[in-house]
């Protein structure tokens, strides 16, 4: 309704939807996929720490990429209890691999095809992630 009320009263505050070029959508596709891959990693971090604190085991934080070692080492004491989460730590391996290589990928991506980026990237806190997001968004 709102719609059709917005074009009898002005129709030129309706204006088509540009979408972005095919192009554009698979190179996000890298970024989007890295972005659940780490949600699923701090998932799976999260669920391990307070796990195993309802068992009396307190973990530091150390960051995510570097919890599965540090939990290894940390449970070295509890084999029992190490057996049990082994499956979720190597679950976390294959995550922070799968991680890395998107990154790289998008490092790639961003240096061959979007040499615009190395712009953006100039200005402080903004990485290759941001950099390629805002440019295959923009598009322009």
């Amino acid at each position: 309704r709102m719609l059709a009320k917005l074009a009898r009263v002005d129709p030129e505050l309706l204006h088509p939807v540009k979408h972005g070029s095919e192009q554009a959508q698979q190179d996000l596709v890298l970024i989007k996929l890295r972005d659940t891959l780490v949600r699923q990693r701090v998932d799976i971090v999260t669920s391990i720490r307070f796990t195993l604190k309802s068992l009396g085991i307190r973990l530091k934080s150390p960051n995510s990429a570097a919890f599965a070692n540090y939990a290894r080492k940390a449970l070295c004491e509890h084999p029992e209890i190490l057996s049990r989460v082994a499956p979720a730590l190597a679950a976390l391996d294959g995550l922070n691999a799968s991680v890395k290589e998107y990154d790289r990928q998008i490092e790639a991506t961003s240096r061959e095809k979007y040499p615009q980026t190395a712009k953006l990237r100039q200005i402080a806190g903004v990485g290759p992630i941001t950099a390629l997001c805002f440019v295959l968004t923009m598009e322009e």
